[in-house]
């Protein structure tokens, strides 16, 4: 398979090592601030084995030519990049996009088949080109838009299943979005305005606004032909907030590090939905201006 990945963050950076390990697939990376150099990736395995790999960079060639381009970027820095990348490839192409948070249908590229991969292994970024696998998860993918076929799904799924064990093909993708920004909608902001791990949040004063929170996300959902039940949806919160207790969110990471965050595509999505439906979403509008002003601080210093 000729596969190009697009971003080298945590997550770009952990499929282009693990799928170019793959003799059968010629792999390559995309970076916006390439220079040209070569760069060697550092990559710290599950089992704390240190490996090291030349970086294959992507040409205009490989774009025209891939079976496969997974975007790994931010949710509010995919639009532009459909726009400077995609006119080159052919609509052969799959078009594979993993990020937090929710895109609507018009911000897709309209030309190409696109699939959602929702991803729960851990990928942390030490520094450039050097990062650590610190978690097993699984890799959940469905089509969003445009048709497949059985074989091109067969591909998929195996292709992304040598490379990271664990992946699931779901004819209706889009429930399990909901469920991943359900998370999201609590955790990233949650522990970005309170400066805290995730685990804080395990705490008994923070069950209300919990509540309220996906309250108003099973109302939405549901506006959305989404079906969603509050007691399940907290409980799938609760238990990925005990089992990354340690962790810090990604939202939290940016707003520490003075970046801009994915709050326009998580709580700005329930807020934007609410607004679209008539539909009054307090607790995601207050979350979603709350971390909008902190990234407007981090501006100011």
């Amino acid at each position: 398979m000729k596969i190009v990945v697009v971003g080298p963050g945590a997550i770009g950076l952990l499929w282009y090592y693990k799928l170019s390990q793959n003799v059968t697939n010629k792999v390559s990376l995309l970076c916006s601030k390439h220079t040209g150099k070569t760069h060697q990736l550092h990559f710290l395995d599950n089992d704390n084995q240190q490996h090291h790999q030349k970086i294959d960079y992507a040409a205009e060639i490989d774009l025209q030519v891939a079976d496969i381009i997974i975007f790994c970027l931010k949710a509010y820095q995919l639009t532009t990049a459909f726009a400077q990348y995609l006119n080159d490839t052919t609509t052969n192409a799959a078009i594979v996009l993993c990020h937090n948070g929710m895109l609507n249908s018009a911000e897709l590229p309209d030309k190409h088949r696109v699939f959602a991969m929702l991803l729960t292994h851990g990928s942390k970024r030490k520094q450039q080109f050097s990062i650590e696998h610190t978690g097993l998860g699984q890799s959940d993918i469905g089509l969003v838009q445009g048709i497949t076929s059985p074989e091109e799904i067969s591909q998929l799924v195996t292709t992304f299943g040598i490379a990271l064990s664990k992946v699931y093909w779901h004819e209706d993708i889009s429930t399990k979005q909901w469920l991943k920004l359900a998370i999201n909608c609590v955790i990233n902001p949650l522990t970005a305005i309170n400066d805290c791990d995730n685990g804080t949040l395990e705490q008994e004063k923070y069950y209300d606004i919990i509540e309220r929170i996906l309250a108003e996300l099973v109302t939405i959902a549901s506006l959305n032909k989404i079906e969603l039940t509050l007691p399940t949806l907290k409980k799938n919160v609760l238990d990925v907030i005990a089992k990354t207790a340690k962790n810090s969110s990604s939202m939290r990471s940016d707003i520490l590090a003075c970046r801009v965050t994915e709050v326009e595509h998580i709580n700005g999505f329930v807020h934007q939905q609410g607004l679209l439906h008539n539909v009054a979403t307090p607790e995601n509008t207050n979350l979603w201006q709350q971390i909008k002003n902190l990234e407007l601080k981090n501006k100011t210093k």
